[in-house]
């Protein structure tokens, strides 16, 4: 019988594997880097089928409600804790799926991580004799350090030492300033009462908004969020915080939570430890540790700025203005401006595919970018009336953006997705997938230049391995628009650049995700698909030699464009316009 393994890293594997051993991981760059070297390795999207995605997906999400409901405070975990539950049951259905398809009398569990954690309870709870493997203490140090490398590769992902020590010490430095800003300015708040108030987080939707009202004296601005290229942005305008209307009554209580909440934890392990169930499988273990983390840090934080946002309100003609209402900063303004009878307005962020934390809309309007995600929340079961469209402000520069007349080299434009882990679909192995089949489709042919984009969400480190095996290819790093503007074709999973690609009527290919059919309906001729180096060799070549099939993609993509999303220039212009309804409602 194989011999199965599963791993945290390729040295530890190297140690055991055999010629006939399957490897499964869910570390992408060593399984692939194993993969490349003859072994048999699997990762856990490998064993479950769109079907199975569906359910996971489901389960999980009514599983979060239900933890959500146990308090009225816990509203503002739903986002943080949802890529928790997600990969506990993503790889119990992998592995159920798994045993039906490999019989094994050996089975080997090696490291310490996260993933050979919810391996090792599963096989535990199944009843499953194995091999439980842990490096020694100076591997495990090693180990963990390089973990930490690797979270801080993708720089906006759940991660723990984001969610645990940079959030936290970044929000508390922000009240810490926001009382220097204080001293410093010499004089408190503005409090035009006849003014309109817009309390926005600072992003690339919100900084053209701001820009284009920050002349008009009837407005004045408070800047919010915990993003710190968000701040970034706007850090140097003269722009009052919502750190600076915290009062020390307010402080007081944040201190009076922190003891607070230990004991909500305490009587929340008592009535839901035993109720963590998926499968059969109690996975109360696997999140414990994350969840009490959450309970003395993420809850008495968010309820530090919530009750600082209801001191910004009283007597105001205000509106909240964020790009979304479900992250735990943005859901303490949501919720506070409700309770001060103030409307919030969230600004889509992206194109609309899957039930997920998102599906529910908390603020009062959404900023919609066309008819499709009217219908998408409607489905979801909201009230349609509340999404209007205007489009994003985001799309406007586009207009101003023109082909050049480039000569020379064909491009093809490789961009890659970026996965926050709210799908059991979601997987970096995909963006390495298409990334090597590209690579595969033009070699010898001297007459293509591929270029790599990555996600804004991605870091170039992440990819270091991939580039120390092919110094020749460089992942740019211009400006989106403007690579797409040139480029001759447009290679890239199910993803928002997909769209944008279509607003600049370019071929498109898209790459193996079977899934994507549920927001690019491919019917209607927006793309190429390929499954394999073969396939994306024969989309490259037809959409750039024959021009009857860059017709035909046009065609069909010009109705999806009327569907899904608004581009005339005027998108900042309707978003400011419906502020200024809701700061006047």
């Amino acid at each position: 019988m194989k011999k199965i393994i599963f791993f945290d890293n390729k040295k530890q594997a190297l140690a055991y594997a055999e010629d006939e051993s399957i490897l499964i991981t869910d570390n992408v760059n060593d399984g692939i880097a194993l993969k490349r070297q003859g072994f048999n390795v699997r990762f856990p999207e490998d064993f479950f089928s769109l079907t199975d995605i569906q359910a996971i997906d489901k389960e999980c999400l009514e599983f979060t409600k239900f933890i959500i409901k146990a308090k009225e405070e816990n509203v503002f975990l739903e986002y943080v804790v949802t890529p928790y539950f997600i990969r506990v049951f993503k790889i119990f259905s992998a592995m159920d799926n798994l045993f039906e398809k490999e019989k094994s009398e050996e089975i080997f569990a090696i490291g310490s991580g996260r993933f050979i954690q919810i391996v090792s309870e599963y096989l535990k709870q199944r009843g499953r004799s194995f091999h439980r493997i842990k490096p020694n203490f100076l591997e495990k140090i090693f180990y963990q350090l390089k973990e930490l490398g690797r979270e801080s590769q993708i720089k906006w992902i759940n991660t723990e030492v984001r969610i645990f020590i940079l959030e936290p010490f970044w929000i508390v430095a922000l009240f810490c300033m926001a009382k220097l800003r204080i001293v410093g300015r010499g004089n408190f708040f503005h409090r035009g009462k006849t003014k309109n108030l817009l309390v926005f987080a600072g992003d690339r939707f919100s900084l053209p908004i701001y820009q284009e009202l920050k002349n008009n004296k009837d407005w004045e601005f408070i800047l919010a969020g915990k993003t710190y290229p968000g701040r970034k942005l706007l850090m140097k305008e003269k722009i009052i915080w919502l750190e600076e209307y915290a009062g020390w009554k307010d402080i007081a209580v944040f201190f009076q939570r922190l003891f607070g909440y230990r004991r909500d934890w305490r009587d929340f392990q008592n009535k839901f430890s035993g109720k963590f169930l998926y499968k059969s499988i109690n996975f109360w273990e696997l999140c414990r540790g994350n969840l009490r983390m959450h309970f003395l840090t993420t809850l008495p934080l968010m309820g530090l700025v919530h009750d600082s946002a209801l001191n910004i309100f009283p007597g105001r003609k205000a509106v909240v203005f964020m790009s979304n209402d479900v992250t735990d900063y943005n859901r303490a303004l949501c919720l506070a401006a409700k309770e001060s009878r103030v409307k919030s307005l969230n600004m889509q962020h992206g194109i609309l595919i899957e039930p997920n934390v998102h599906s529910s809309l908390t603020a009062d309007r959404l900023a919609g970018w066309g008819q499709a995600t009217v219908d998408w929340y409607q489905r979801e079961g909201n009230d349609s009336s509340r999404v209007v469209i205007t489009g994003s402000p985001r799309f406007d520069c586009i207009t101003g953006i023109t082909k050049s007349g480039r000569r020379g080299k064909k491009i093809v434009l490789v961009a890659t997705n970026f996965y926050t882990g709210f799908s059991s679909e979601d997987t970096y192995l995909l963006n390495f997938e298409m990334i090597y089949a590209v690579l595969e489709a033009v070699r010898g042919n001297d007459d293509i230049e591929i270029k790599i984009k990555i996600h804004p969400g991605e870091s170039l480190s992440f990819y270091k391995d991939f580039l120390k095996a092919h110094p020749d290819i460089e992942i740019s790093r211009s400006n989106f628009y403007e690579l797409l503007a040139v480029c001759d074709v447009f290679v890239s999973i199910y993803s928002t650049t997909v769209l944008e690609a279509v607003i600049f009527k370019k071929p498109i290919i898209f790459f193996r995700n079977p899934y994507n059919r549920r927001a690019f309906e491919l019917k209607g001729g927006i793309a190429r698909e390929a499954e394999n180096a073969v396939q994306m060799r024969e989309a490259i070549k037809e959409l750039i030699n024959n021009p009857r099939d860059k017709k035909k993609i046009e065609a069909g993509q010009q109705e999806f464009l009327d569907y899904h999303v608004c581009v005339d220039g005027r998108c900042t212009e309707r978003v400011i316009n419906l502020l200024k309804k809701l700061a006047n409602s």
